[in-house]
């Protein structure tokens, strides 16, 4: 298909705002999506799944429940003292001060709401590992067997639920799939498992990720789609000056040649040989 510089340069819409926030966005989603697809597919692309991100993502949340608990304590201290200090009133001025002792109770553990995080910290970095050993018996991605960026099959107890055996991979993967472990994460919640909150985060960047994913795909296609239109109509509305009735809605904006002759010798500049070119990420 011929590659047609005024539709690229002109005609074809974005937000460089937009593009930059799902940019930032997706690096966020990545992670909140390896946490939960590890426990519902197999089969992933190798370069889709890597284990170091795994053990990368198993530190990091391994790790911050202690910066939660000191952070929690800290800010428990302050407000202690803070209501310490309110105890002082104008009253108390020149008189012996009166505090009563505390008196002792026991004080529910920080931890004890972390032990349902461990546990799936555990189970999402004994997965993994189980997929990293899976791709190796797998054939390799250098002899054209398998895309690399390969997202995953589902396992066959996923699709004994009802809800998950739906082909609409789109309703699954942007609905299904996310509310499956909100409702999860919703129950561990209840249980007052601090789990259950990264679930349910990681569960709306799962839907938001696989939306944003699905959009740049329909735009793509749609893109090419209004390439080939302009091509096709772009001698009509830009030579032959027809309304846009007539081209499906396209229409050259712009001054243009008095002549027809000047018009037509500059169409081939407009529309160019496209060369085909493999763009690597």
């Amino acid at each position: 298909m011929k590659k047609n510089l005024y539709y690229r340069s002109i005609m074809r819409r974005e937000n460089t705002i937009k593009k930059f926030f799902l940019s930032l966005f997706t690096f966020f989603a990545s992670g909140a999506r390896l946490l939960l697809e590890v426990f519902i597919r197999k089969s992933f692309g190798e370069r889709y799944f890597k284990l170091s991100a795994a053990v990368i993502l198993t530190v990091e949340f391994g790790l911050l429940p202690f910066l939660l608990v000191f952070l929690q304590r800290k800010v428990g201290a302050v407000l202690a003292a803070t209501s310490i200090g309110s105890a002082w009133n104008d009253e108390t001025i020149g008189e012996e001060p009166y505090m009563t002792t505390p008196t002792p109770h026991a004080e529910p553990s920080l931890w004890a709401g972390y032990t349902g995080w461990y546990l799936f910290l555990a189970a999402f970095l004994l997965l993994s590992i189980k997929h990293h050993l899976d791709q190796k018996r797998e054939p390799s991605v250098f002899d054209f067997q398998k895309f690399s960026l390969y997202g995953g099959a589902l396992q066959s107890y996923m699709l004994k639920i009802p809800f998950f055996k739906t082909e609409d991979s789109r309703f699954r993967e942007c609905i299904v799939e996310p509310l499956f472990f909100m409702a999860i994460g919703f129950v561990l919640i209840l249980f007052h498992q601090y789990v259950g909150w990264l679930l349910f985060i990681c569960s709306i960047f799962y839907s938001m990720s696989y939306i944003s994913a699905y959009e740049a795909g329909d735009n793509f296609v749609m893109d090419r789609i209004d390439e080939m239109i302009s091509n096709q109509e772009m001698e009509k509305s830009f030579v032959d000056g027809v309304d846009a009735d007539d081209t499906r809605g396209f229409e050259f904006r712009g001054r243009r040649p008095e002549s027809e002759e000047y018009r037509r010798a500059l169409l081939p500049s407009i529309m160019t040989d496209d060369e085909d070119v493999l763009v690597a990420t």
